[in-house]
């Protein structure tokens, strides 16, 4: 997994390890930002930075994505990539997002698989394949928001191609959509999700502070439970 944190939001890594090892204690991998945390992280999350803050504005988010992720090191094929605000708010089925690994891992011309609702609730969304737990779905090429950053397994190369640089996360949804309207198509490559959606998460901050009604989620909000809130607030771990 690769989790992507800014300086200004690092403080969000505290509360996304608390809800992460309460619903999902399996998921490990990258914390993917440019100052370390001063605080510890779980053992089994490494750090990595992408270069200094200062030489990446929002508008360069795409180029400090690819520091990580087009370099040779990172050698994983698929990734889960995830946002530091997303905080996960329901039990993940560790074997269910295997099942969806390895789906990838044997259908090359999948480029990415979501993990939330995102094709669930796309307006020309249809039934794909049926495979093991999930009953996977599929929509047109020209759909919106195909290359959405809300939670999704990743092919490497599929996100690198079309990964270009001085774009900030919002262009790589709405202009990496439009490239994906020719992409898929010309390169035999599909976008899918599920009926199952295994992961729910909110996504947590607005206006530089937690966002505890989520009213613009409407109709499905996806707030944090009174229970999670009450011990976060109880630990301080819900501001900077």
């Amino acid at each position: 997994m690769v989790l992507l944190v800014a300086d200004p939001t690092l403080w969000c890594l505290r509360p996304f390890f608390y809800m992460k090892q309460k619903y999902a204690p399996w998921m490990c991998g990258y914390v993917a930002g440019f100052s370390s945390p001063q605080f510890e992280i779980p053992d089994d999350w490494q750090f990595v930075s992408l270069g200094e803050f200062k030489d990446y504005p929002i508008n360069k988010w795409s180029n400090a994505v690819r520091n990580l992720i087009g370099n040779s090191g990172f050698v994983e094929e698929r990734f889960i990539l995830m946002l530091e605000d997303y905080f996960i708010l329901r039990q993940v089925d560790e074997s269910a997002i295997r099942q969806l690994g390895h789906y990838m891992a044997t259908h090359a011309d999948i480029a990415k698989i979501d993990l939330t609702t995102d094709r669930l609730y796309a307006a020309d969304m249809r039934d794909y394949e049926a495979y093991g737990q999930f009953d996977l779905i599929i929509d047109n090429p020209a759909s919106a928001y195909n290359t959405s950053v809300l939670a999704a397994i990743w092919n490497k190369q599929d996100f690198l191609n079309l990964l270009i640089e001085d774009e900030t996360p919002w262009q790589f949804e709405l202009e990496g959509s439009n490239r994906w309207k020719s992409y898929g198509p010309d390169n035999n490559k599909k976008i899918l999700g599920t009926r199952q959606f295994p992961v729910r998460h909110t996504v947590a901050i607005r206006n530089g502070k937690i966002d505890y009604e989520c009213a613009w989620q409407e109709p499905h909000p996806n707030r944090i439970s009174a229970v999670d809130l009450a011990e976060m607030g109880r630990m301080g771990i819900l501001a900077p």
